[in-house]
């Protein structure tokens, strides 16, 4: 697969201002194409016991890295393939430390704020 040059949360946000946050196994991920968060076809490596009759497969016993192949999974017809970096959206799912309980808002604007200002 080629090297694409990933998508900033800035363009993400432009593109899709109306992205709702994740909080599982999809966070910080996102179609870059067609900005779809429901589901990603990953190829991933699922440690099971396999038995004569089947295995004890437990999905949470599944793991991925940012090499891993992924595809959209949306409805429609995107498709876009690539690796769980080109889907991965630096800052996509920002925590709001004061309320852990909700994420920040990032959609008041659509830069982020500089961390040297004073």
């Amino acid at each position: 697969m080629k090297t694409r040059k990933p998508v900033t949360l800035e363009e993400f946000l432009q593109k899709f201002p109306d992205t709702k946050p994740k909080s599982n196994c999809l966070m910080g991920l996102a179609c870059p194409k067609c900005g779809q968060r429901t589901s990603l076809r990953i190829t991933s490596v699922v440690i099971a016991t396999v038995f004569d009759n089947g295995t004890d497969r437990d999905e949470s016993d599944c793991e991925w890295d940012s090499k891993s192949a992924c595809r959209c999974n949306g409805a429609g017809t995107c498709g876009f393939e690539g690796t769980v970096a080109d889907f991965t959206i630096q800052g996509l799912d920002i925590w709001d430390e004061e309320h852990p309980d909700r994420f920040a808002d990032r959609r008041l604007t659509t830069t982020l704020p500089d961390e040297n200002a004073s």
